[in-house]
């Protein structure tokens, strides 16, 4: 029965090791009102958007028809 008791027990303290740590780290993510502005962020390289779209399969070119 003790071990019972001291199971329970440590599984509590645990439980309140890991709340802690989930609420250290919420804490490190940044408010929206922190993030950086569009103004900071650099714009892609729009023909590097282009290559990544057509290997994607997404691109304006399709591949063409293989029925007969």
């Amino acid at each position: 029965m003790l071990n019972v008791i001291a199971t329970i027990h440590a599984l509590g303290k645990a439980q309140k090791e890991i709340i802690t740590y989930v609420k250290e780290l919420k804490n490190l993510i940044p408010k929206p009102s922190e993030k950086t502005s569009d103004k900071d962020c650099t714009p892609k390289d729009k023909a590097s958007h282009d290559r990544s779209t057509a290997s994607a399969g997404k691109g304006p070119k399709k591949a063409p028809s293989l029925v007969t």
